[in-house]
């Protein structure tokens, strides 16, 4: 596999073992990954679902309340957010392998 052509997989090769650690420790200790929202206009304040209109300060309405809320990702995609790995790349690249395999056995 050329690292040129597939560069999303060059990436999760080069941190498989920390990604595999990670992973493992999240799944075995229970953690739930959330974040900050509030629960007025449940915008939330940290994170993927951020609202980027929402001032940095935390100030979404006039009076915000906050409590964690679970993400709900499946562990794929927080992985890939922390080792930044485009897990939409990763399905296009892994497209191009199975097209330039089923190329192959033609000829």
């Amino acid at each position: 596999m050329s690292t040129d052509s597939y560069p999303e997989h060059a990436k999760m090769q080069a941190v498989a073992d920390h990604s595999q650690a990670i992973g493992e420790f999240l799944e075995s200790s229970g953690w739930a990954l959330a974040e900050w929202a509030c629960i007025h206009c449940g915008a939330a304040l940290s994170g993927p679902r951020r609202d980027p209109d929402l001032p940095r300060d935390g100030d979404c309405c006039n009076n915000p309340v906050l409590r964690l809320l679970e993400v709900g990702w499946p562990l794929q995609r927080v992985l890939a957010q922390y080792f930044k790995i485009d897990l939409d790349r990763l399905e296009q690249e892994k497209r191009a392998m199975l097209d330039a395999l089923r190329e192959a056995n033609r000829g």
